[in-house]
């Protein structure tokens, strides 16, 4: 090398700024202010205006998965199953999961088990957060409506709330962009009684729920007489909306920094497998393919819902859920102003933790601690040979492991021999039953 040409290659480096260089995308500390404590966690049951039919044991492994998206600004909250030391050890020694650091993970307190449900369950948790968090340090997906806990929330409580609640979708986002409403329900008790002349199908709504548990498709009168059955003890606004038949079922991941000169983003999103009901199976997240009009929703939401959002006082991440019909004829019918079940997949694939395309999942296996070592750690230890799937959240406790995580997949046969190998291993999980039953149609 001459030294013209070594000059020339230092005036090149020196002329580097930061700004120039490429973004290290960094989770949840990209919209929050630093050393907030997120929790990714709801009410149980009904409390707080909120319907939330998760098993106590999902509701530990849903908060778990900000441990890996946390980023290195922040703090993440999480029950003390996954905060343990068996537990980090194996996430972060035999996994090789990359979560916050250890300082950065508050756990709560250890008499919030999964037997512990139900009132009594959100009585701990609530006098756990009272005791941990200071003065608008908290974040919740959905916050408890306790007046002795609104000062540790940063976010108004009321302003997620109303975000969160299907009805008020028309505040932020254009009627145009929202299925017609049919009919509006005070409660469980006036839609039980009620006496509508409905053309079917049509999809019925707690409008204050997540993951498909307040939501059933009716396709005749016998299925709308069992979704009044179902609900008849709800407590909140149920809704009937029209039914959309779409070619695409995604949810579109955005992210509003807390700094309102910093822009809104779009972070990308995923196809989503539902039940014949209308619940939340499964993400897959592929950024490999494109969808043919995502751009049209993604200037929607950027220009015309997420600005009248953050001009509400809301800022974070979160996922709206979008029916497709076409490429200029969409639907935002669930709108989740929170971290979602893909987030955390969404982030592995920016920060290039995670290269293909996955499938997410919640799985159990049942067996000794060697065992988990020697038959499941291999399947998802990065940089294995044999790793499969990526693993986000784990809880323990008497030999049952359980678990969240992304399977991997490049086309239908590969999904299938990958499902195939964990069920041979002693996995078990409703939700790559469901894969095989839809015949792997990803």
């Amino acid at each position: 090398m001459s030294p013209a040409e070594a000059l020339q290659i230092r005036n090149q480096i020196s002329n580097i700024t930061p700004t120039s260089l490429p973004r290290v995308f960094q989770g949840l500390s990209e919209y929050f202010p630093s050393n907030t404590a997120y929790f990714y966690s709801f009410p149980s049951g009904q409390d707080s205006s909120f319907f939330n039919g998760v098993p106590s044991w999902m509701e530990e492994l849903v908060a778990a998965r900000s441990l890996v998206c946390a980023g290195p600004k922040m703090r993440a909250v999480a029950f003390a199953s996954s905060v343990d030391s068996l537990t980090w050890d194996i996430m972060t020694q035999r996994f090789g999961t990359e979560l916050v650091s250890r300082d950065a993970a508050i756990g709560l307190s250890e008499n919030i088990t999964n037997e512990v449900t139900g009132p009594e369950r959100n009585t701990r948790i609530r006098e756990s957060l009272r005791a941990m968090m200071g003065s608008k340090e908290l974040v919740m997906a959905q916050p408890f409506t306790d007046p002795t806990l609104e000062h540790i929330y940063q976010i108004p409580p009321h302003v997620t709330i109303m975000l969160n609640d299907k009805a008020n979708r028309g505040y932020y986002v254009p009627q145009r962009y929202i299925p017609q409403i049919l009919a509006s329900f005070t409660s469980g008790e006036a839609f039980h009684a009620s006496i509508e002349a409905l053309v079917f199908p049509v999809v019925v709504k707690v409008s204050s729920s997540s993951s498909g548990d307040g939501v059933r498709i009716c396709m005749n009168e016998e299925e709308l007489c069992a979704a009044k059955e179902q609900f008849k003890n709800m407590t909140g606004t149920i809704i009937i909306e029209q039914f959309i038949k779409s070619s695409h079922n995604i949810c579109v991941q955005f992210g509003i920094p807390a700094d309102p000169e910093k822009p809104i983003e779009m972070l990308g999103y995923n196809e989503q497998l539902t039940s014949e009901n209308g619940g939340f199976l499964a993400g897959v997240v592929n950024p490999y393919k494109h969808i043919p009009g995502i751009q049209n929703i993604y200037d929607v939401l950027q220009n015309e819902v997420l600005p009248r959002v953050r001009a509400l006082g809301w800022y974070g991440v979160g996922g709206i859920d979008v029916l497709m019909v076409d490429e200029h004829t969409f639907y935002f019918i669930d709108t989740n102003f929170r971290m979602t079940a893909t987030f955390t997949f969404i982030y592995l694939q920016q920060t290039q933790r995670i290269t293909k395309p996955v499938v997410s999942f919640a799985g159990s296996y049942r067996g000794s601690y060697d065992d988990l070592l020697s038959k499941i750690v291999p399947l998802g230890k990065n940089g294995d040979p044999d790793q499969l799937m990526s693993v986000i959240a784990l809880t323990q406790r008497d030999n049952l492991f359980r678990f969240n995580a992304g399977l991997f997949f490049d086309d239908r046969e590969s999904l299938k021999y990958n499902v195939q190998t964990l069920l041979d291993h002693g996995v078990e999980s409703a939700s790559l039953s469901s894969l095989v039953a839809s015949g792997f149609n990803v």
